[in-house]
């Protein structure tokens, strides 16, 4: 048998798997092409919605997390959103480590935001938790930003990291200073969507060309407990 024959065969039984899995939406696609492309369609839908399940993204992540070869599985069977592409593509990755008790407390504060359709400042709980970039650790407090939902109503939330203190002793005396990151006391991770992805980031590199003050802005990975929240 030829390679071209071997082809054509498998094609074939391919073809016939397809179309028999597709006689259940018969009814609803009279016509074979209609159903399987049908079908087809349900699941891709059903399997991008199943990742952003929060309990079974988070179950993978950490299964995934330190194995190198289940990382790569995973990304070959999960195409739509493979937290390793995103720690393998260059980009900084910050780690934060928040206590569960403390981070279970945001939880039940976002539930009651939810109800009331915005985050009040009675509501903006922050949390202790520690920082890690480059081999360096930070002391910081934690809590999610934002009013309005599209920050915190999803599993992938808006953050407002703040910076702490660390003692620094000098002629034996010990004095609380205040921690920069990079010049800063406090930084926000952004959802992309509150910034239109890639739109705000290419207009503030405009106006900076043109001299004109903007904010400083990047695109970061961010992981908190070691599971990936995504790209900010």
């Amino acid at each position: 048998m030829t390679i071209n024959e071997l082809v054509t065969k498998s094609s074939k039984r391919a073809a016939n798997t397809l179309i028999r899995a597709s006689r259940p939406f018969g009814r609803i696609w009279p016509r074979k092409a209609e159903a399987v492309l049908g079908m087809l369609t349900l699941f891709v839908i059903l399997f991008a919605a199943l990742t952003y399940i929060k309990p079974l993204a988070k179950w993978t992540s950490e299964l995934v997390g330190g194995n190198r070869h289940l990382a790569v599985a995973e990304g070959m069977l999960n195409p739509f959103r493979s937290p390793r592409l995103l720690l393998d593509s260059g980009l900084p990755v910050y780690e934060l480590e928040i206590d569960h008790q403390q981070l279970a407390q945001i939880e039940e504060t976002i539930e009651l935001a939810k109800k009331q359709g915005y985050m009040s400042e009675d509501l903006q709980v922050w949390a202790n938790g520690r920082f890690f970039y480059e081999s360096q650790e930070y002391n910081v407090k934690v809590r999610v930003r934002g009013d309005l939902p599209p920050h915190w109503k999803g599993p992938k939330k808006s953050w407002r990291i703040k910076f702490g203190n660390q003692p620094i002793e000098y002629n034996g005396e010990v004095s609380e200073e205040p921690i920069y990151f990079h010049g800063k006391r406090q930084i926000n991770l952004i959802i992309p969507m509150d910034r239109d992805y890639v739109v705000a980031p290419f207009v503030n590199a405009l106006m900076r060309e043109a001299g004109l003050l903007v904010p400083e802005d990047q695109f970061v990975v961010l992981r908190i407990n070691g599971v990936v929240q995504g790209l900010y």
